[in-house]
């Protein structure tokens, strides 16, 4: 601004503009506001017919508008056609939404990490609320790595059991496969599932007593995954009445084990896999057990206390299969097992061919009750004379009565080992065809040769 543009004359002369200006926008502002009022009263004296439905009738249509609601999928708080939406419209709607409860009563829950664990809880927990005493229809979608959202779901819908449908209502539930993958140390109680009265099958993958709560003392068949000696013995404490009993442990005990053993009275079959030197089966008695299957179960400590195992128990095995496992190991293992009367042995060794037949043909004491063997997954050919004599002497015609008469004898080999030894299995077969036409069952080749 020059010298000249800022005297006192022009200054004035300025102002006075500046006033005149803001006196004609403050008359522009009142009758904008003085026609405002007008559209305003317009509104307000129009009837719209939806507002004037009644309640119960505006539910009705709420309800056909609501479809599959959303929780957790996307950044909004709940996608879909849900409740949500209605209730935003209008104070009248909102309160036609808090008070229909089935408008409530479905919802897809979808862990998401990217939320607020507090804030996806308390909007589930109010949701469930407004649902009041409606059956609920929930289905629970997979979640990513962060595992305490959804165990924090499941303790919400816990409160909520005697209203939740799990493929029908909850009272009915059978079988129950739940997976747990913590991260960190703060263990969230799941108890959505305690109250199940026909309860009796849990498959449980990480799980222990410190992450679900269930009816354990129902329970009659148990699959316990992923886990430590000391949790499996804390479970099975928990579990009296357990019939079979799939253990396959790899966690590390970090604490002492229990001195004194568990009777499990009513278990008749045992599959254990992956504890090699076999520290559960030193805690356990099974007086009733009937069939075992041993995985891995690897040096002298695991194999004497399998032994151990049977000596307390004073069983009376039916059926035993042993896999992933030295043949010396499997001998001294079947040795102990007289009453058994199926055998299968899976991955075996180059001197299973010798090692395991020399004794069936030869030792009288060796599984006398023997009545069918299984070998699988061979991948080394096998003599065909020494299988053959073992087949004749355990066959009626060639044991004299000493000892039970094998019925069937199967040997899996791989698809390639299989096609080299055709020439060896036609051998085999021609000899033993007398035996065959006496009744004996034989099949030697791969799985897919069954099809």
């Amino acid at each position: 601004m020059t010298s000249s543009d800022s005297s006192p004359a022009r200054l004035r002369a300025r102002l006075a503009e500046v006033d005149e200006e803001m006196d004609a926008l403050e008359s522009k502002l009142q009758l904008l506001a003085s026609e405002r009022r007008r559209v305003v009263d317009g509104l307000n004296a129009i009837v719209y017919p939806v507002i004037t439905l009644p309640p119960e009738i505006t539910s009705g249509i709420f309800s056909h508008y609501v479809h599959n609601p959303q929780l957790g999928h996307t950044r909004a708080p709940a996608s879909g056609h849900g409740p949500l939406i209605l209730a935003s419209v209008c104070r009248n709607w909102r309160n036609i939404c808090l008070s229909t409860g089935s408008l409530w009563a479905s919802l897809q829950i979808y862990p998401n990490p990217s939320w607020d664990v507090d804030d996806f809880v308390h909007l589930l927990e109010r949701w469930l609320e407004r649902a009041r005493n409606h059956p609920l229809n929930l289905r629970v979608f997979g979640c990513g790595p962060d595992t305490i959202m959804p165990m924090r779901i499941f303790s919400v819908l816990s409160h909520h059991s005697h209203k939740l449908r799990f493929q029908g209502q909850l009272p009915l539930l059978t079988k129950l496969v739940v997976s747990f993958i913590i991260q960190g140390d703060r263990p969230v109680m799941m108890t959505a599932f305690e109250n199940a009265p026909l309860l009796r099958e849990a498959r449980l993958s990480g799980a222990s007593l410190h992450w679900i709560s269930l009816p354990w003392f129902q329970l009659t068949h148990l699959e316990f995954y992923d886990e430590s000696v000391s949790s499996c013995l804390q479970v099975l404490n928990e579990t009296p009445n357990l019939e079979v009993l799939d253990v396959f442990l790899s966690g590390l005990d970090t604490g002492p084990l229990p001195v004194s053993c568990l009777t499990l009275f009513h278990l008749h079959t045992l599959k254990f896999a992956y504890d090699p030197e076999g520290r559960l089966l030193d805690l356990l008695i099974l007086p009733r057990l009937q069939a075992i299957q041993l995985n891995a179960l690897r040096g002298d400590e695991g194999t004497a206390r399998f032994l151990a195992l049977g000596a307390r128990s004073a069983w009376s095995l039916r059926s035993i299969c042993l896999d992933d496992m030295t043949i010396r190991s499997c001998i001294v293992c079947l040795r102990s097992v007289p009453s058994v009367t199926v055998v299968e042995i899976r991955a075996w060794d180059d001197h299973l061919s010798d090692e395991l037949f020399r004794p069936l043909r030869d030792d009288p004491t060796f599984l006398p009750a023997l009545r069918a063997l299984t070998l699988r997954d061979c991948e080394s050919e096998i003599f065909a004379s020494c299988l053959a004599e073992m087949l004749e002497s355990r066959s009626s015609f060639g044991d004299q009565g000493r000892r039970g008469k094998l019925e069937s004898c199967i040997l899996f080999f791989s698809p390639q080992v299989s096609r080299n030894l055709r020439p060896s299995v036609e051998k085999v077969r021609t000899r033993l065809r007398p035996l065959v036409d006496a009744g004996l069952e034989i099949f030697i080749g791969s799985p897919s040769d069954l099809r």
